[in-house]
């Protein structure tokens, strides 16, 4: 009995840290793909700016 005990903490111990793991893995994932987009919308709308100024132009 003692001995599932210790191994159902070793599982147990594993899994949060596995699952702590993927938390941060998410995190990490989300805040780059936040940032990737927000440099891309950001570029985007200086494109959308420098058309409609040489649109205004002609």
């Amino acid at each position: 009995m003692n001995i599932l005990k210790t191994i159902g903490y070793f599982i147990y111990f594993i899994w949060s840290m596995v699952r702590f793991l993927i938390t941060l893995a998410i995190t990490v994932l989300s805040v780059i793909f936040g940032i990737i987009f927000a440099m891309g919308s950001f570029s985007s709308s200086d494109k959308e700016k420098e058309y409609r100024r040489q649109v205004a132009m002609k």
